[in-house]
């Protein structure tokens, strides 16, 4: 039965309640917790008891009920040796805590602490109250709505996603409309990582791992997992959002080229249809796209470039193209290395060697790489005449077996094809019949 006390109408109080009733030992004895391996959030058994000497070291009118009956909670001061210290009493008992833990605490630490056991044990509510009102079924802490408490309260949706607004949602965690400047990575509703970074959306990872502060452990999981979530998104609009606004290196989603390698997802259509009529190009790259084309072009991080790209090579910027072995740039061939090509081919027809594919000079993102392929054209890398005519010789070859005969480098396939190229052109050329 409820009932109300009316000897603190005078003031509000922050009330935070949940079903079931918790044990007083819950609140004295230290990494007591029956969450662990539970993957709740309140799992380490300290949380409530630094909340407790956050609020009265900080002369918080703090009030706790187990259904309808109040635990008492005051402090003594007691001499440990040369010092002096409030030792923490639950019904008249003493405990083993101080109002000394958890000295570098803020408040909303405190307030997450009893928000996210409540959660655990099952949330009815939290909210300014100006009674003290119970029930025998549940667990209620009063918390004393200070100035400070109030402005925590106004912004509690930095702190405790309460009433954020859920875009997306599934398995993978939540995406959230953005209502603040900084990025807001939570965990159940939780915020579990503080930056100075900006984001285009808020995210809920559910599966971050977390310490004992209840700060996400691996930073390197924030990306990962934000990522996995963003993939498997199936709407449009998020999608695009996303794809309009990465280039701002404010935001953390600009740095997706730095944790490709963890994230293994399939990217859903939606991102695809984003794209509309716009194109796409890697912003390592920016400098090489025409002007007449960077204004309907969407330049992205190279990881997120080359996930779109292998899966819709029409959305590609036709002066920034993506051969099948190299991202590559159409130049236009200074004379030296028209009369260098036109020399070569005119050794090939000598030689009785046709080579039937056009070839077309291209500026290369990789250095490395001197020659590639498209489905149709063999592409020798500009960089690749500086090294005469033999060697450019060479790679038109490499290139004519890996179009003709379909086969990779360094692979048994191509040692085959290549052999096999040789025998060919030494019957031709000797008109032999083997």
């Amino acid at each position: 039965m409820d009932f109300i006390k009316t000897d603190t109408m005078d003031k509000k109080y922050l009330k935070i309640a949940n079903t079931g009733l918790i044990e007083v030992e819950a609140l004295t004895l230290m990494g007591a917790s029956t969450k662990a391996g539970q993957n709740k959030i309140g799992q380490f058994g300290s949380g409530n008891k630094y909340a407790l000497a956050y609020f009265l070291r900080n002369e918080y009118d703090l009030k706790i009920f187990v259904g309808n009956r109040e635990v008492e909670v005051s402090t003594q001061r007691v001499q440990f040796r040369e010092q002096f210290f409030n030792q923490i009493f639950i019904e008249g008992n003493p405990t083993s805590l101080t109002t000394e833990m958890g000295k570098d605490w803020k408040l909303w630490h405190a307030l997450r602490e009893i928000y996210c056991n409540a959660v655990d044990e099952g949330l009815i509510l939290i909210s300014q109250v100006e009674k003290i009102e119970t029930s025998e079924d549940t667990t209620a802490f009063f918390i004393e709505m200070k100035p400070d408490l109030e402005q925590f309260m106004f912004n509690i949706n930095d702190y405790i996603a309460l009433s954020k607004e859920v875009l997306f949602e599934n398995e993978h965690g939540k995406i959230y409309r953005k209502h603040g400047a900084k990025a807001g990575i939570y965990r159940k509703g939780i915020l579990v990582h503080e930056t100075e970074a900006g984001s285009i959306f808020d995210y809920d990872l559910p599966e971050l791992h977390i310490n004992e502060s209840r700060i996400a452990d691996y930073s390197w999981q924030i990306p990962e997992q934000m990522w996995k979530l963003l993939f498997s998104c199936p709407i449009t609009s998020i999608a695009r959002e996303i794809l309009t606004n990465i280039k701002d290196k404010r935001f953390i989603e600009n740095k997706i080229d730095d944790t490709f390698a963890f994230i293994t997802n399939d990217m859903n259509p939606a991102w695809l249809e984003a794209i509309q009529e716009r194109e796409i190009a890697p912003r390592s790259m920016a400098g090489y796209v025409k002007d007449e084309d960077v204004a309907k072009t969407l330049f992205l991080p190279d990881v997120l470039y080359n996930r779109i790209a292998a899966a819709d090579t029409e959305a590609v910027s036709n002066s920034f193209k993506k051969a099948l072995r190299g991202i590559y740039k159409e130049v236009e061939p200074t004379a030296l290395q028209t009369a260098m090509l036109a020399e070569i081919m005119y050794f090939f027809e000598e030689c009785k060697f046709g080579i039937p594919y056009p070839i077309k000079i291209v500026h290369l993102a990789n250095k490395s790489i001197y020659g590639t392929i498209t489905e149709t054209e063999i592409l020798i890398s500009d960089i690749g005449f500086d090294k005469g005519k033999q060697f450019v010789i060479n790679t038109i070859i490499e290139e004519y077996i890996h179009l003709k005969y379909g086969v990779a480098d360094e692979s048994r396939a191509f040692q085959d094809a290549s052999i096999d190229l040789l025998i060919t052109y030494m019957k031709n050329i000797n008109a032999f019949n083997i």
